[in-house]
């Protein structure tokens, strides 16, 4: 009876642990489902944000975004929505896609 009873613990741990991380695990199967990157649609004005960044890098930015066929706004603004998910800000980013209608997979 033990080891069905730790079976059962570990069951629950682990769907627990599932719950829990809900989030992330569908940032990281939704990440490769495409060419384009996901696109996240924010509700309100749009606004400037100017940064520095490696030469090498722009270029390379401006090349995938010509390959693609996509904005560099909606690239950066995905790689920043995963960033900020990776690094322990996910409740703020899902609260402002849950007050922007959420996000979309919509690709273009």
């Amino acid at each position: 009876m033990s080891t069905k009873q730790n079976t059962n613990t570990n069951t629950n741990e682990a769907l627990n642990f599932i719950a829990e991380n809900i989030d992330k695990l569908k940032m990281l199967l939704c990440a490769s489902t495409g060419d384009k990157p996901l696109k996240y649609k924010f509700i309100g004005k749009r606004s400037t944000k100017t940064v520095f960044m490696s030469v090498k890098l722009q270029y390379l930015i401006n090349e995938y975004c010509i390959e693609h066929d996509v904005k560099i706004g909606d690239v950066i603004e995905a790689a920043m929505v995963e960033y900020l998910t990776r690094h322990e800000w996910s409740d703020k980013i899902s609260a402002i896609l849950s007050d922007s209608n959420g996000k979309t997979g919509e690709t273009g």
